[in-house]
Protein backbone atom coordinates (compact mmCIF):
# COMPACT_ATOMS: atom_id res chain seq x y z
CA UNK A 1 0.00 0.00 0.00
CA UNK A 2 2.64 2.41 0.88
CA UNK A 3 4.44 1.94 -2.44
CA UNK A 4 1.36 2.54 -4.61
CA UNK A 5 1.02 5.71 -2.60
CA UNK A 6 4.15 7.03 -3.62
CA UNK A 7 3.94 6.11 -7.06
CA UNK A 8 0.38 7.83 -7.23
CA UNK A 9 2.23 11.00 -6.15
CA UNK A 10 5.35 10.55 -8.56
CA UNK A 11 2.35 9.77 -11.45
CA UNK A 12 0.57 13.09 -10.27
CA UNK A 13 3.55 15.15 -10.38
CA UNK A 14 4.52 14.25 -13.68
CA UNK A 15 3.90 17.18 -16.80
CA UNK A 16 3.41 16.36 -20.22
CA UNK A 17 6.11 17.81 -22.44
CA UNK A 18 3.74 19.56 -24.68
CA UNK A 19 1.59 20.98 -22.11
CA UNK A 20 5.16 22.52 -20.67
CA UNK A 21 6.48 23.93 -23.79
CA UNK A 22 2.29 25.30 -24.31
CA UNK A 23 2.87 26.91 -21.03
CA UNK A 24 6.03 28.37 -21.81
CA UNK A 25 4.98 29.81 -24.76
CA UNK A 26 1.71 31.41 -23.35
CA UNK A 27 3.63 33.15 -20.71
CA UNK A 28 6.92 34.49 -22.68
CA UNK A 29 7.91 37.79 -22.59
CA UNK A 30 8.45 37.87 -26.32
CA UNK A 31 5.62 37.57 -29.04
CA UNK A 32 5.68 34.32 -30.86
CA UNK A 33 3.95 33.74 -34.40
CA UNK A 34 3.75 30.91 -36.22
CA UNK A 35 3.17 31.42 -40.11
CA UNK A 36 1.57 29.15 -42.83
CA UNK A 37 0.35 29.31 -46.36
CA UNK A 38 0.90 33.57 -45.39
CA UNK A 39 -1.38 33.42 -43.04
CA UNK A 40 -0.84 33.74 -39.15
CA UNK A 41 -2.06 30.52 -37.82
CA UNK A 42 -0.88 31.02 -33.83
CA UNK A 43 0.04 34.03 -31.82
CA UNK A 44 0.44 33.71 -27.93
CA UNK A 45 -0.68 36.22 -25.78
CA UNK A 46 2.18 38.36 -25.62
CA UNK A 47 2.11 39.08 -29.27
CA UNK A 48 -1.35 39.94 -29.36
CA UNK A 49 -0.92 42.48 -26.81
CA UNK A 50 1.96 43.93 -28.91
CA UNK A 51 -0.47 44.94 -31.81
CA UNK A 52 -4.10 44.98 -30.09
CA UNK A 53 -5.40 42.16 -31.47
CA UNK A 54 -7.98 39.31 -30.50
CA UNK A 55 -7.47 36.09 -31.01
CA UNK A 56 -10.22 35.58 -33.47
CA UNK A 57 -8.86 38.41 -35.62
CA UNK A 58 -5.73 37.23 -35.77
CA UNK A 59 -5.89 34.09 -36.34
CA UNK A 60 -5.78 33.25 -40.79
CA UNK A 61 -5.09 36.99 -41.17
CA UNK A 62 -2.78 37.55 -43.82
CA UNK A 63 0.76 38.31 -42.24
CA UNK A 64 1.42 40.84 -44.45
CA UNK A 65 -1.13 43.10 -43.13
CA UNK A 66 0.28 43.51 -39.79
CA UNK A 67 3.74 45.52 -41.40
CA UNK A 68 3.76 48.72 -43.15
CA UNK A 69 3.63 49.02 -47.20
CA UNK A 70 7.02 49.90 -47.56
CA UNK A 71 8.49 47.33 -45.33
CA UNK A 72 5.66 44.34 -47.17
CA UNK A 73 8.53 43.24 -50.09
CA UNK A 74 11.67 43.05 -47.68
CA UNK A 75 9.25 40.39 -45.17
CA UNK A 76 7.83 38.57 -47.98
CA UNK A 77 10.88 37.98 -49.93
CA UNK A 78 12.48 36.52 -46.57
CA UNK A 79 9.55 34.72 -45.49
CA UNK A 80 9.74 32.47 -48.60
CA UNK A 81 13.54 32.33 -48.87
CA UNK A 82 13.03 30.92 -45.26
CA UNK A 83 10.55 28.08 -46.26
CA UNK A 84 13.25 27.59 -48.95
CA UNK A 85 15.76 27.04 -46.57
CA UNK A 86 18.00 29.71 -47.79
CA UNK A 87 21.00 29.85 -45.64
CA UNK A 88 21.84 33.45 -46.26
CA UNK A 89 18.46 34.71 -44.86
CA UNK A 90 18.90 36.57 -42.09
CA UNK A 91 17.82 35.47 -38.65
CA UNK A 92 16.88 38.47 -36.74
CA UNK A 93 16.66 42.08 -37.46
CA UNK A 94 14.60 45.25 -36.95
CA UNK A 95 11.86 46.54 -38.64
CA UNK A 96 8.21 48.04 -37.77
CA UNK A 97 5.13 46.17 -37.23
CA UNK A 98 1.28 47.86 -37.47
CA UNK A 99 -0.53 47.87 -34.33
CA UNK A 100 -4.58 47.17 -34.80
CA UNK A 101 -4.94 50.76 -34.28
CA UNK A 102 -2.38 51.83 -36.71
CA UNK A 103 0.54 53.15 -35.17
CA UNK A 104 3.87 51.62 -35.81
CA UNK A 105 5.66 49.14 -33.00
CA UNK A 106 9.28 48.77 -33.64
CA UNK A 107 10.39 45.48 -32.91
CA UNK A 108 12.95 43.11 -33.08
CA UNK A 109 12.24 39.70 -35.08
CA UNK A 110 13.77 36.30 -35.06
CA UNK A 111 12.12 33.68 -37.29
CA UNK A 112 13.19 30.28 -38.26
CA UNK A 113 12.34 27.39 -40.43
CA UNK A 114 9.55 24.78 -38.80
CA UNK A 115 7.24 22.22 -39.70
CA UNK A 116 4.17 22.41 -38.62
CA UNK A 117 1.31 19.26 -39.33
CA UNK A 118 4.41 18.02 -41.27
CA UNK A 119 3.93 20.81 -43.67
CA UNK A 120 7.34 23.93 -44.40
CA UNK A 121 6.27 27.20 -41.73
CA UNK A 122 7.82 30.42 -40.43
CA UNK A 123 8.15 30.83 -36.49
CA UNK A 124 9.03 33.95 -35.30
CA UNK A 125 9.73 35.13 -31.84
CA UNK A 126 9.19 39.46 -31.84
CA UNK A 127 9.87 41.65 -29.45
CA UNK A 128 8.85 44.65 -28.95
CA UNK A 129 11.78 47.30 -28.96
CA UNK A 130 9.89 50.31 -28.24
CA UNK A 131 11.54 51.10 -24.77
CA UNK A 132 15.39 50.67 -26.67
CA UNK A 133 14.60 52.87 -29.19
CA UNK A 134 12.88 55.63 -27.21
CA UNK A 135 16.32 55.20 -25.02
CA UNK A 136 18.40 55.42 -28.03
CA UNK A 137 16.62 58.31 -29.33
CA UNK A 138 17.18 59.75 -25.78
CA UNK A 139 21.09 58.74 -26.32
CA UNK A 140 20.97 60.51 -29.77
CA UNK A 141 19.28 63.43 -28.64
CA UNK A 142 22.08 63.75 -25.76
CA UNK A 143 24.98 63.57 -27.79
CA UNK A 144 23.92 66.04 -30.04
CA UNK A 145 23.20 68.28 -27.41
CA UNK A 146 26.65 67.39 -26.48
CA UNK A 147 28.10 68.59 -29.65
CA UNK A 148 25.85 71.77 -29.80
CA UNK A 149 27.99 72.47 -26.12
CA UNK A 150 31.49 71.68 -27.23
CA UNK A 151 30.71 73.72 -30.83
CA UNK A 152 29.58 76.46 -28.13
CA UNK A 153 32.55 76.06 -25.86
CA UNK A 154 35.14 76.30 -29.02
CA UNK A 155 33.11 79.46 -29.96
CA UNK A 156 33.43 80.69 -26.78
CA UNK A 157 37.31 79.80 -26.37
CA UNK A 158 37.56 81.86 -29.52
CA UNK A 159 35.70 85.11 -28.69
CA UNK A 160 37.06 85.13 -25.63
CA UNK A 161 40.74 84.63 -27.19
CA UNK A 162 40.39 86.78 -30.20
CA UNK A 163 37.40 89.04 -29.99
CA UNK A 164 37.57 90.56 -26.72
CA UNK A 165 41.83 90.07 -26.07
CA UNK A 166 42.45 92.56 -28.81
CA UNK A 167 40.06 95.47 -27.73
CA UNK A 168 41.33 95.12 -24.03
CA UNK A 169 44.99 94.69 -25.23
CA UNK A 170 44.15 98.49 -27.34
CA UNK A 171 42.37 99.75 -23.99
CA UNK A 172 45.63 98.80 -22.14
CA UNK A 173 48.06 100.16 -23.87
CA UNK A 174 46.29 103.80 -24.44
CA UNK A 175 45.97 104.11 -20.72
CA UNK A 176 49.26 103.11 -20.30
CA UNK A 177 50.32 105.81 -22.98
CA UNK A 178 47.96 108.22 -20.53
CA UNK A 179 49.65 107.17 -17.22
CA UNK A 180 53.35 107.80 -18.76
CA UNK A 181 52.21 111.23 -20.36
CA UNK A 182 49.80 113.01 -17.89
CA UNK A 183 51.37 115.32 -15.72
CA UNK A 184 47.58 115.63 -13.10
CA UNK A 185 47.93 113.77 -10.04
CA UNK A 186 44.11 113.26 -10.35
CA UNK A 187 44.05 112.20 -14.12
CA UNK A 188 47.41 110.05 -13.97
CA UNK A 189 46.21 107.89 -10.99
CA UNK A 190 42.63 107.63 -12.71
CA UNK A 191 44.76 106.29 -16.03
CA UNK A 192 46.53 104.05 -13.44
CA UNK A 193 43.15 102.39 -12.24
CA UNK A 194 42.36 101.61 -15.71
CA UNK A 195 45.63 100.48 -16.46
CA UNK A 196 45.82 98.27 -14.05
CA UNK A 197 41.93 96.73 -14.36
CA UNK A 198 42.68 96.08 -18.09
CA UNK A 199 45.29 93.99 -16.66
CA UNK A 200 42.86 92.17 -14.63
CA UNK A 201 40.60 91.50 -17.88
CA UNK A 202 43.45 90.37 -19.90
CA UNK A 203 45.00 87.45 -17.42
CA UNK A 204 41.14 86.43 -17.02
CA UNK A 205 40.32 86.51 -20.35
CA UNK A 206 43.78 84.45 -20.95
CA UNK A 207 42.55 82.10 -18.66
CA UNK A 208 39.35 81.58 -19.45
CA UNK A 209 40.54 80.86 -22.89
CA UNK A 210 43.35 77.87 -21.78
CA UNK A 211 39.97 76.77 -19.31
CA UNK A 212 37.39 76.09 -22.45
CA UNK A 213 40.63 74.67 -24.47
CA UNK A 214 40.86 72.18 -21.65
CA UNK A 215 37.72 71.28 -21.29
CA UNK A 216 37.44 70.40 -25.29
CA UNK A 217 40.34 68.93 -25.74
CA UNK A 218 39.74 65.61 -27.71
CA UNK A 219 43.42 64.68 -29.24
CA UNK A 220 45.48 64.45 -26.17
CA UNK A 221 49.25 63.65 -26.50
CA UNK A 222 51.77 62.97 -24.51
CA UNK A 223 55.02 63.23 -24.35
CA UNK A 224 57.73 61.70 -22.44
CA UNK A 225 59.71 64.46 -20.19
CA UNK A 226 62.04 65.53 -17.26
CA UNK A 227 59.53 67.05 -14.48
CA UNK A 228 62.72 68.78 -12.96
CA UNK A 229 63.59 70.56 -16.06
CA UNK A 230 59.90 71.93 -16.97
CA UNK A 231 59.84 73.22 -13.30
CA UNK A 232 63.28 75.30 -13.89
CA UNK A 233 61.96 76.65 -17.02
CA UNK A 234 58.73 77.89 -15.71
CA UNK A 235 60.76 79.41 -12.76
CA UNK A 236 63.34 81.03 -15.15
CA UNK A 237 60.10 83.03 -16.67
CA UNK A 238 59.09 84.10 -13.08
CA UNK A 239 62.89 85.35 -12.82
CA UNK A 240 61.39 89.31 -12.98
CA UNK A 241 58.64 88.96 -10.06
CA UNK A 242 60.52 87.15 -8.11
CA UNK A 243 63.41 89.14 -8.06
CA UNK A 244 61.07 92.29 -7.79
CA UNK A 245 59.50 90.75 -4.28
CA UNK A 246 63.60 89.23 -3.19
CA UNK A 247 61.93 85.63 -2.93
CA UNK A 248 64.38 82.75 -2.27
CA UNK A 249 63.13 80.20 -4.95
CA UNK A 250 64.20 76.78 -4.14
CA UNK A 251 64.03 73.73 -6.61
CA UNK A 252 65.02 70.49 -4.66
CA UNK A 253 66.05 67.91 -7.53
CA UNK A 254 68.35 64.99 -7.54
CA UNK A 255 68.57 63.19 -10.78
CA UNK A 256 65.98 62.82 -13.51
CA UNK A 257 61.77 62.80 -12.46
CA UNK A 258 60.22 61.13 -15.98
CA UNK A 259 56.75 61.32 -16.91
CA UNK A 260 54.52 61.09 -19.71
CA UNK A 261 53.01 64.43 -19.74
CA UNK A 262 50.84 66.83 -22.17
CA UNK A 263 52.40 70.78 -23.00
CA UNK A 264 49.31 72.01 -20.78
CA UNK A 265 51.46 70.60 -17.47
CA UNK A 266 53.81 73.75 -18.14
CA UNK A 267 50.15 76.07 -17.52
CA UNK A 268 49.68 74.29 -14.08
CA UNK A 269 53.09 74.78 -12.92
CA UNK A 270 53.29 78.11 -14.04
CA UNK A 271 49.49 79.01 -12.31
CA UNK A 272 51.38 77.19 -8.95
CA UNK A 273 54.62 79.32 -8.76
CA UNK A 274 52.62 82.34 -9.61
CA UNK A 275 50.25 81.40 -6.62
CA UNK A 276 52.87 81.50 -4.30
CA UNK A 277 54.73 84.43 -5.16
CA UNK A 278 51.34 86.32 -5.18
CA UNK A 279 50.44 84.98 -1.57
CA UNK A 280 54.05 85.14 0.21
CA UNK A 281 55.37 87.60 1.71
CA UNK A 282 58.27 90.03 0.33
CA UNK A 283 61.98 88.42 1.20
CA UNK A 284 59.94 85.35 1.58
CA UNK A 285 61.13 81.55 0.78
CA UNK A 286 59.56 79.52 -1.73
CA UNK A 287 60.59 75.67 -2.43
CA UNK A 288 59.98 72.93 -4.53
CA UNK A 289 60.27 69.80 -3.89
CA UNK A 290 60.01 66.36 -6.26
CA UNK A 291 59.28 62.96 -4.28
CA UNK A 292 57.90 59.64 -4.81
CA UNK A 293 54.71 58.98 -3.62
CA UNK A 294 53.80 55.00 -4.77
CA UNK A 295 53.59 55.16 -8.59
CA UNK A 296 53.39 59.18 -8.78
CA UNK A 297 55.47 62.12 -8.64
CA UNK A 298 54.12 64.83 -6.10
CA UNK A 299 55.43 67.88 -6.43
CA UNK A 300 54.89 70.31 -2.99
CA UNK A 301 55.06 74.01 -3.82
CA UNK A 302 55.89 75.51 -0.32
CA UNK A 303 55.35 78.94 0.45
CA UNK A 304 55.17 81.30 3.50
CA UNK A 305 52.15 82.86 2.66
CA UNK A 306 49.08 83.19 4.93
CA UNK A 307 47.85 80.16 4.67
CA UNK A 308 44.59 78.67 3.35
CA UNK A 309 41.38 77.97 5.69
CA UNK A 310 40.60 74.43 6.70
CA UNK A 311 36.63 75.48 5.00
CA UNK A 312 38.13 76.39 2.19
CA UNK A 313 41.18 73.78 0.81
CA UNK A 314 39.11 71.97 -1.27
CA UNK A 315 36.72 74.65 -2.43
CA UNK A 316 39.93 76.86 -4.41
CA UNK A 317 40.33 74.10 -6.98
CA UNK A 318 36.74 74.65 -8.28
CA UNK A 319 35.74 77.74 -10.60
CA UNK A 320 35.70 81.45 -9.34
CA UNK A 321 36.68 80.22 -5.71
CA UNK A 322 39.12 82.62 -3.72
CA UNK A 323 41.10 81.68 -0.73
CA UNK A 324 40.18 84.90 0.85
CA UNK A 325 38.36 88.33 0.21
CA UNK A 326 42.03 90.19 0.51
CA UNK A 327 41.65 93.20 -2.75
CA UNK A 328 45.78 93.66 -2.66
CA UNK A 329 45.97 90.04 -4.33
CA UNK A 330 45.08 90.21 -8.15
CA UNK A 331 43.80 86.84 -9.39
CA UNK A 332 41.31 85.19 -11.65
CA UNK A 333 39.54 82.62 -9.63
CA UNK A 334 40.52 80.28 -12.69
CA UNK A 335 44.08 79.63 -12.10
CA UNK A 336 43.64 76.41 -9.65
CA UNK A 337 40.50 75.48 -10.93
CA UNK A 338 43.06 75.00 -14.03
CA UNK A 339 45.52 73.06 -12.41
CA UNK A 340 42.98 70.65 -11.18
CA UNK A 341 41.71 70.19 -14.45
CA UNK A 342 45.07 69.55 -15.97
CA UNK A 343 45.89 66.97 -13.12
CA UNK A 344 42.84 65.40 -14.09
CA UNK A 345 44.08 65.12 -17.63
CA UNK A 346 47.13 63.63 -16.59
CA UNK A 347 45.32 60.86 -14.26
CA UNK A 348 46.98 62.71 -11.05
CA UNK A 349 45.31 64.74 -8.09
CA UNK A 350 45.42 67.89 -6.44
CA UNK A 351 45.75 69.23 -2.71
CA UNK A 352 47.02 72.00 -0.17
CA UNK A 353 48.45 71.73 3.62
CA UNK A 354 49.28 73.56 6.02
CA UNK A 355 52.74 73.80 6.62
CA UNK A 356 54.01 72.36 10.13
CA UNK A 357 56.80 74.02 10.18
CA UNK A 358 55.85 77.70 9.94
CA UNK A 359 53.21 80.10 8.52
CA UNK A 360 52.35 79.14 5.26
CA UNK A 361 51.24 76.31 2.84
CA UNK A 362 52.05 73.26 0.75
CA UNK A 363 49.94 73.30 -2.26
CA UNK A 364 50.76 69.66 -3.94
CA UNK A 365 50.26 67.45 -6.96
CA UNK A 366 50.39 64.18 -8.37
CA UNK A 367 51.97 62.94 -11.99
CA UNK A 368 52.17 58.91 -12.70
CA UNK A 369 55.64 58.04 -12.81
CA UNK A 370 57.11 56.52 -16.63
Amino acid sequence: MKRGVIVGKIDKSKQNPTDMYSTLVKKSNDGIIIIQDEAIIFANPKFREIIGYKPEELKGMDFKNIFPPENINMISERYHRRLKKDPDIPERYETEMLSKKGSRVPVEISASYIEHNNRPADMAIIRDITERRDAEKRLEQYTKSLEKNYHIKELFGDIVSHDLKNPAGIIKGYSQLLADREEGAEKKKIALTINRNINRILELIENASVFVKLDTLTDIKFERSDLSMMLKKVADEYKEEIQEKEIDLKINDSGEYPANIHKSIHEAFSNLLSNAIKYGPEKGQITIDIIKDNGMWKILFIDEGEGVPDDKKELIFERFERAGSSVSIKGTGLGLAIVKKIMEIHGGQTGVEDREDRKGSVFWVTIPRA
